[in-house]
């Protein structure tokens, strides 16, 4: 925890952190408390893999892999485009998925706002996970997309900053590509994941990756 506190910067101080809490793990019988020191070797390893090498990062993911995630709160925010409010999401259909199966799943109606975030919280029953899937079934104006997807294993957002991809978004554009949707920017102006106009579609995240 010591270390933990100071906000290590190096990947290779990063990674020895995350070690750290993962083998506090094997020492600790209440299962909720072995439960946080998982999160939080999770945490480290995230932080680190970006600037690891190839290699590295082949270690690391087996690392994560080996973290088992529950899912109890999922939070979808909606977009609006920002000052154009001419897209966002009417209804959606939300899959968690462990091993590339359906574990649960819920259509959604989503609320929208012209000019605010705008966002629905579902609760499933705790639920291990390892991806989320979200099918956008109907658009209003002239398209859909969403803002951010968090998905929560008790106070833990296990989504922030994962890997996300999509079938497709809007004119190849990078300003609204799918990984937007875990950036942590919930605002629905910014940050936001579209799709191409006229068209449904679907943005799934990685809970390892």
């Amino acid at each position: 925890a010591t270390r933990d506190l100071k906000r290590p910067a190096t990947p290779i101080e990063q990674a020895a952190v995350a070690d750290a809490w993962l083998k506090a793990v094997a020492q600790e019988r209440d299962r909720q408390t072995r439960q946080r020191f998982q999160l939080r070797g999770r945490y480290w390893y995230r932080e680190a893999r970006p600037r690891l090498t190839q290699d590295l990062r082949v270690e690391f993911d087996q690392e994560l892999a080996a973290v088992p995630l529950f899912a109890d709160r999922i939070v979808i925010w909606n977009q609006h485009n920002g000052d154009a409010a001419d897209r966002g999401t009417e209804l959606c259909v939300v899959t968690l998925l462990l091993g590339g199966k359906s574990v649960w799943r819920k259509n959604v109606q989503l609320p929208w706002k012209r000019d605010a975030p705008a966002s629905v919280v579902l609760r499933p029953p705790r639920t291990k996970v390892d991806a989320i899937r979200v099918d956008v079934a109907k658009y209003r104006g002239v398209g859909g997309g969403l803002g951010e997807i968090e998905v929560y294993d008790g106070s833990v957002n296990i989504a922030e900053n994962c890997s996300a991809t999509a079938d497709q978004y809007w004119e190849q554009n990078g300003r609204y590509h799918p990984q937007n949707v875990t950036d942590g920017d919930k605002s629905g102006d910014s940050g936001i994941w579209l799709l191409e106009n006229g068209q449904t579609g679907w943005v799934s995240v990685d809970f390892v990756k």
